[in-house]
């Protein structure tokens, strides 16, 4: 599957070639393209079961790319209005928000990369999801590895601490503020993997298919249950602690529910755990006509740059990839972060060892197995 995106700028990607030896590092070559390069094998390493980097949004493009072929020929004039190739020529004016000086003279610099990995045996697709004000509020790394028969998703904290190309240096997510381009242009630069397409979800379809699927079981404990009775104060009270067919509204308020332990890295959990039940759910209970009533629900928030025909093909494949045991990372690793407080910004996570992180992503999407301390275990949970 080939880019559509058209030739980038040339400031888009970088140029030249890491020092370090590495399995592909080629400028300007598309992930998905007909190179028979290989990559570098790498010790296996077992990831924990409990290890989960799934975010609020994947249900939605997992619905697609999980969809039969009669069900994207139905919808496909929904995914033509779906579809937004980027412009290599866009070229949007931000600013970035204030910090104070001292606080970031305290902060180390983060050079950018100067060549990209690939794989043409593996498809990088990132998915932005968007809030109710059009902010980015979760960044992901879909990647269909077909090299060793997986599907890997690597999550970004929106809080790490990255240099965005044009400007300076500042929060991940502040990067949206300059469009899709520039997010991709941010990870790219920092993190050097290459970036083949993408997909930005509004989070406003997330109770739609829920809401399609009759609710989903989930357990929680007395302070989520809390919460869920707070921001969804039209549904049934739970009365503590347990296990619940949620609904619509419940989940989404569970699943963006950052006071109950570790905030942000809680809220991002309990985001995986929500997801996790709505994808189980999908593959043992939705039928096609729901199948078709979710494409119905769920297109009109989707903006991508997979052609109808790039999500048929992708689709003709769900057999397979639904049979690909899932693996996940995140960056920053446990291992690999420190948290800084900047004034104006508030806290930031600062990447310790830039080279270890890109080198940890490089394994975990080209190689067979996952970095240790990519993140928590379920059963490390602050309740």
């Amino acid at each position: 599957m080939p880019n559509s995106r058209g030739n980038r700028p040339q400031d888009r990607r970088p140029q030249g070639r890491r020092p370090q030896g590495g399995h592909s590092r080629q400028q300007y070559e598309e992930i998905y393209s007909s190179s028979s390069r290989v990559p570098r094998k790498r010790k296996k390493k077992k990831l924990s079961t409990g290890r989960k980097v799934l975010n609020a949004f994947i249900v939605f493009f997992c619905v697609i790319l999980a969809m039969a072929g009669g069900v994207i020929l139905y919808t496909n004039n929904l995914l033509m209005g779906s579809y937004k190739p980027l412009d290599p020529t866009e070229s949007i004016d931000f600013s970035l928000p204030s910090a104070d000086a001292e606080d970031l003279a305290n902060l180390p610099s983060v050079p950018e990369v100067t060549a990209l990995n690939s794989d043409s045996e593996v498809l990088n697709i990132l998915l932005i999801g968007a809030d109710d004000n059009g902010n980015s509020d979760t960044m992901m790394l879909l990647s269909l590895d077909n090299r060793h028969g997986k599907i890997k998703l690597t999550s970004f904290m929106r809080d790490t601490y990255v240099s965005i190309p044009g400007k300076s240096q500042g929060k991940l997510n502040s990067s949206y503020a300059g469009g899709v381009s520039k997010v991709i242009e941010t990870i790219e630069r920092n993190f050097g993997v290459d970036i083949d397409k993408y997909a930005k979800v509004d989070f406003k379809c997330f109770e739609e298919v829920i809401n399609i699927l009759g609710g989903i079981e989930m357990t929680v404990d007395d302070a989520e249950a809390e919460q869920i009775n707070i921001w969804a104060p039209n549904d049934t009270p739970l009365p503590g602690g347990g296990t619940y067919t949620l609904t619509a509204s419940q989940a989404l308020a569970h699943s963006r529910n950052r006071t109950s332990g570790r905030w942000d890295w809680g809220r991002t959990q309990r985001q995986r755990e929500v997801v996790e039940a709505t994808i189980n759910k999908l593959k043992t209970s939705a039928n096609p006509a729901q199948l078709i009533q979710i494409a119905n629900k769920v297109m009109p928030y989707v903006t991508t740059d997979l052609t109808p025909s790039d999500i048929y093909s992708l689709a003709m494949n769900s057999g397979k990839y639904i049979g690909y045991p899932i693996e996940q990372f995140r960056l920053p690793s446990d291992n690999n972060v420190s948290e800084a407080s900047v004034r104006g910004w508030g806290s930031v996570l600062v990447i310790d060892d830039m080279e270890k992180a890109r080198d940890d992503l490089e394994a975990f999407i080209y190689g067979d197995g996952a970095p240790e301390g990519s993140a928590w275990d379920s059963n490390d949970r602050v309740r």
